[in-house]
């Protein structure tokens, strides 16, 4: 009883309708509707579901209760005061029942949205919760403490996440998940480190306010900027005037205005020797990625084995980044909702049928890459047609490529919008081996095909979705695949978190 009441009061606590933007205004984020509105929003929605409220007195009915409320307010237009108190209504029912999944969803779209600082509050509910868990929630409330670590980690708030690792740890080591404590035991000695650079920082920035060209200082924000943070336009400038040598000449040729591809393969190869003898896990990631980013630049206007090369690079360089391989967790017989799937070797094989489908049993995080390598087998029909299919802010939606189109599954009815850049690629490249890869983003989607843009767009995963004949997939926030009379050859499907944390349906 106890343990309710405080479950209650800190889901009140988090919604409160006082709750604020600490510090300046997020422009990029909704206004907060005034109390008023939200009090004839709350009436109404009260009296519109006054059944399921009155007779929501057992701990399962008001957990459906929520979980009703945050589906209702996806058909809300953001910004109202009646999308707001549907999941502000939401996460207090899922916190006060214990329904983690449903709260951290709300409380993220509200944070995502509006003009909320979330963090304490979350951490104040993750942390109580940590050893009161049921075993069945511990490993969605340790990945949950694991992402909320991250998330601090980005906002530099270095307490926050070292509480949030131990909260995981010690909930791992009480329900025996010795994968998940290894991993929480790791994140708290990198947090450590963390922090001490973090110090190094701080007083380096105030060096360069009074010595903007001193060396050191420059070496040590620009090192924290790129190698920490991954933010390489603001960290390169200040790496080439810092005192490390290879660094500052590394950093003065990438800040070339023209750049040959060959000058481009010489930088990535450059960082990708650096990031094999990093020891800290998060530097190596994030030079990788740089690595990455210039071998996909330079991949297409190369030839021979040069080209070859490269894009083996760009393989070994996805291979090391952490990624979930989705095809491990596929059981055709299991995961199949329309033609028989199966797997023929080690390649997931789709049916011959019109929109085989089947459903990849990964609940997607907020923000992820997913990269699929596959081939065209056979073609049954002259239309030949793929739906790789995406979860963007809580929407389901696919990229469709049909003959070599790409598209968006969309209500806009040809899928083609106006502000997206969309292109085609020849329908006989899908004959080999072709890599697709989904950069899903809060703001921002972007598709290559082969290291090529076929997508780039300033997303509004509203504007998105998926036809109701196609949606027969019954674990919501998965991902899947839809194929139309053509025989695809799937070799490798990866998907790799950037925030938030996914998880298996089973």
């Amino acid at each position: 009883m106890i343990l309710k009441k405080v479950i209650l009061f800190l889901g009140l606590l988090f919604f409160s309708h006082l709750s604020i933007c600490l510090g300046q205004e997020n422009e990029d984020r909704l206004p907060i509707p005034d109390i008023q509105a939200q009090k004839a929003a709350e009436a109404e929605i009260k009296d519109i579901f006054k059944r399921e409220y009155a007779s929501s007195r057992k701990q399962s009915e008001r957990r459906a209760l929520g979980r009703t409320l945050f589906a209702e307010a996806k058909e809300e237009e953001p910004g109202s005061a009646s999308h707001f108190v549907l999941l502000r209504e939401a996460r207090r029912l899922a916190v006060s029942t214990g329904d983690l999944s449903t709260a951290l969803a709300a409380g993220s779209k509200l944070s995502q949205l509006y003009c909320i600082d979330s963090m304490q509050a979350k951490e104040n509910v993750l942390a109580y919760l940590g050893p009161r868990v049921s075993k069945a929630e511990s490993e969605d409330l340790v990945k949950g403490c694991l992402s909320l670590a991250e998330e601090a980690i980005a906002a530099d708030q270095y307490e926050i996440a070292e509480n949030m690792a131990k909260t995981a740890m010690e909930s791992a080591r009480i329900n025996k998940h010795l994968r998940l404590y290894q991993i929480a035991k790791a994140r708290i000695n990198e947090i450590v480190y963390l922090q001490e650079e973090f110090k190094q920082l701080s007083n380096a920035n105030q060096t360069l306010v009074d010595k903007p060209d001193d060396p050191e200082a420059n070496y040590i924000v620009g090192k924290f900027s790129c190698f920490i943070k991954g933010k390489w336009d603001e960290g390169l400038p200040l790496l080439a005037k810092g005192n490390n040598e290879t660094l500052q000449q590394l950093a003065e040729q990438e800040l070339s205005e023209t750049l040959t591809s060959s000058e481009r393969v010489e930088i990535a190869e450059a960082w990708f020797k650096l990031a094999e003898i990093q020891r800290k896990r998060r530097a190596k990631l994030q030079l990788t990625k740089q690595a990455l980013r210039h071998y996909r630049a330079a991949v297409n206007e190369l030839q021979g084995l040069e080209q070859t090369r490269v894009e083996k690079r760009i393989a070994e360089c996805l291979e090391n980044l952490p990624h979930v391989n989705l095809l491990k967790l596929v059981d055709p017989e299991r995961d199949s909702r329309a033609g028989v799937w199966k797997f023929s070797g080690d390649k997931l094989e789709s049916p011959e049928r019109r929109a085989g489908r089947i459903e990849l049993p990964y609940v997607a995080p907020e923000e992820y890459d997913l990269m699929l390598v596959f081939e065209r087998k056979q073609r049954i029909r002259d239309w030949n047609v793929l739906f790789i299919g995406l979860v963007g802010g809580g929407n389901r939606f696919a990229v469709l490529i049909e003959n070599g189109n790409f598209k968006l599954t969309a209500i806009d009815k040809d899928g083609n919008f106006q502000d997206a850049t969309i292109s085609k690629v020849p329908d006989k490249d899908f004959d080999q081996p072709v890599t697709i890869y989904c950069s899903v983003r809060k703001n921002r989607l972007t598709v290559l095909c082969n290291n090529e843009k076929v997508i780039e767009w300033e997303a509004d995963y509203e504007r998105v979705s998926l036809s109701s004949r196609y949606s027969t997939f019954p674990n919501e926030g998965t991902l899947f695949l839809i194929s139309h009379y053509t025989i695809w050859h799937f070799d490798k499907i990866y998907l790799f978190p950037v925030t938030g944390s996914g998880s298996t349906v089973y």
